[in-house]
């Protein structure tokens, strides 16, 4: 998966939460925008403690070439635009 597609699901006007998926099996749920930093050649992912307060407690980074998918959580609502960034692809 390339980083530009990574980016859209962030940068969406109406954000919708989505899973990231690792090539070593790992995966993280995305439930808020900021909690997903895309850099030149990693991503650093928030990991919430404690879902009440939305604040992360820790962070996790990710090289971008072990980036496999991102899933949206939630199924886009009848006749809405599904045509947002393929969640297919190769990393980097």
């Amino acid at each position: 998966m390339s980083l530009n597609d990574l980016l859209k699901f962030t940068r969406k006007s109406s954000f919708v939460p989505f899973r990231i998926q690792v090539s070593d099996g790992t995966s993280y749920e995305i439930c808020h925008p900021e909690f997903c930093m895309v850099l030149q050649t990693s991503v650093v992912i928030g990991v919430p403690a404690n879902a009440a307060t939305g604040i992360p407690e820790s962070a996790e980074w990710v090289d971008a070439r072990h980036i496999v998918k991102a899933i949206p959580l939630v199924q886009p609502a009848v006749g809405e635009d599904e045509s947002g960034p393929s969640s297919n692809g190769t990393a980097g």
